[in-house]
């Protein structure tokens, strides 16, 4: 059977190509440097010392070039602007104390105001924290109670979140759960308008599937929430609930537990949920189940009539080898299908990756996550890291990231500049290319030289193929070599 492509460029042989939405092929990616970050040197910020029981970091781009850094230090909460020049050279501003705090969650407002909701270090409470920057970098502090609980919330850095309410600029919903009695999951929407806010009614989980943390939650779609805990009535299994928000009112769409398999266990330290297009999300969690500890990306999709979730792609992106070190790992979505995520990894003291920080690129095609090679902190900084998970963040651009964390042994802030260079691919995987004017879509594809008979071998997010290493092993499988120079391709890539 014979198809006919036109071409968008000349094909490279040998390199997986794609069907882009105008009907042409292409090869991957669609521009060069996709998927790539660069990591600049770092700076540290010396003079914040505390316990790791007690700090705790963020970081948050007001524009393209000036970002706000916090740390709450023995919960007395310090303050400064970080300005990142064009070549990424780091500078840091004098350095604000405001008050008491023990978790901040920032959302940008605007290219000159943060809102910072924190919990405080007096009682249950609650409070907003306003931060402004003028033009010669100065900034101004207001704060704003927010609302004190009938009873205590958790506030580990597990189980407290803070979400903004997708398609609106006021609204928000602050998910906990109570530290006594059921341990019952709580929601709690709330407006903020001006330096006025609005309280809505909090949801509680019914008494039959109160949690244990980890947690996380995120929005599918547009007044559509989904939350993860364990359910701990239900042999600590995990459980994905889905809910509509519609003015500050929160409702019950969907409830199920799923196997450990699907989801994790209640041994996981950290998950991580964040928004793809069409109503996905995409999950980042260390699995104990499996030997390593191996980190996953998922991809749930959601039926938008009932809010039930269909589990989709599933990819460990970290070999068995090579343990995560929980809950010192992030991921953040730089693009629509597009993003990194972050682990430092526990692996064998002779391997390359022993001890240090890792990211990986992916992109999420369909159903699918394509992988670029890993990238390894190379001067030694990821090696004091704290538990304390890091926090960044994305200037206005999406061209530059800051990493920002907390050193194991001094405690003293690192900040690190990164180039991030986007692909987002928005054709499907059709086949290999055998030359310039032709591809296999199926079948046995030919001139290759010098592949291992029986071996299995990958491609990356940049269509190379290559036999299953350090590098590469957790790409998308692409076929098994029949002789040397001839590849036997899996049937999923025309399905």
């Amino acid at each position: 059977m014979k198809r006919s492509y036109l071409s968008e460029g000349q094909l490279t042989p040998q390199k997986v190509v794609q069907l882009l939405e105008n009907g042409k092929v292409a090869n991957l990616p669609l521009k060069d440097g996709a998927g790539k970050m660069n990591l600049k040197p770092k700076t540290t910020w010396a003079n914040a010392s505390g316990t790791t029981s007690s700090n705790n970091c963020t970081i948050t781009f007001f524009d393209d070039t000036r970002a706000l850094q916090t740390i709450t230090d023995n919960y007395n909460l310090k303050m400064r602007v970080v300005k990142v020049a064009e070549d990424f050279a780091i500078t840091l501003n004098p350095i604000y104390q405001q008050g008491q705090s023990r978790m901040l969650f920032p959302f940008k407002r605007s290219d000159t105001e943060i809102m910072f909701v924190s919990k405080t270090n007096s009682g249950w409470s609650y409070e907003l924290i306003f931060v402004t920057i003028d033009a010669n970098d100065n900034l101004t502090i207001e704060t704003v109670p927010l609302f004190t609980p009938a009873q205590s919330l958790s506030e580990n850095e597990m189980t407290l979140h803070i979400i903004q309410v997708e398609g609106t600029q006021n609204d928000f919903i602050l998910c906990s759960q109570y530290t006594s009695g059921a341990l019952n999951f709580v929601m709690l929407p709330f407006r903020v308008e001006g330096r006025a806010v609005t309280l809505g009614n909090i949801f509680v989980h019914d008494p039959a599937y109160y949690g244990n943390s980890p947690s996380n939650i995120a929005m599918w779609d547009v007044g559509k929430i989904a939350l993860y805990h364990v359910n701990t009535l239900s042999n600590q299994s995990p459980l994905m609930s889905t809910f509509a928000i519609n003015d500050l009112t929160i409702t019950l769409l969907y409830r199920d537990t799923y196997p450990n398999s699907e989801l994790g266990t209640t041994l996981i330290s950290r998950f991580f949920m964040q928004k793809l297009s069409k109503g996905r999300i995409v999950l980042n969690y260390a699995d104990p189940q499996t030997v390593g500890t191996p980190q996953v990306l998922r991809i749930v999709e959601f039926d938008k009539r009932t809010g039930k979730p269909i589990f989709a792609s599933k990819r460990t992106i970290v070999a068995n080898s090579k343990a995560v070190s929980t809950p010192a790992f992030t991921m953040l979505v730089t693009a629509e299908n597009v993003g990194f995520s972050y682990g430092k990894m526990n692996a064998n003291s002779t391997d390359p990756f022993y001890n240090k920080g890792t990211f990986w690129a992916w992109g999420a095609d369909g159903d699918e996550f394509i992988m670029a090679p890993y990238l390894i902190f190379d001067d030694g900084a990821s090696t004091d890291m704290t538990q304390k998970y890091p926090s960044y963040s994305l200037n206005k651009s999406r061209t530059k990231a800051l990493i920002s964390f907390i050193a194991l042994n001094s405690f003293a802030v690192n900040i690190r500049a990164i180039e991030v260079v986007e692909q987002q691919h928005v054709g499907k995987v059709l086949g290999v290319a055998e030359s310039t004017s032709t591809i296999a879509l199926s079948g046995v594809v030919n001139g290759f030289q010098g592949l291992v008979p029986g071996s299995e071998y990958v491609y990356d997010m940049n269509g190379n193929i290559a036999a299953i290493d350090k590098v590469y092993s957790q790409n998308k499988p692409i076929g098994r070599a029949i002789n040397s120079n001839s590849l036997l391709m899996y049937d999923y890539l025309l399905k």
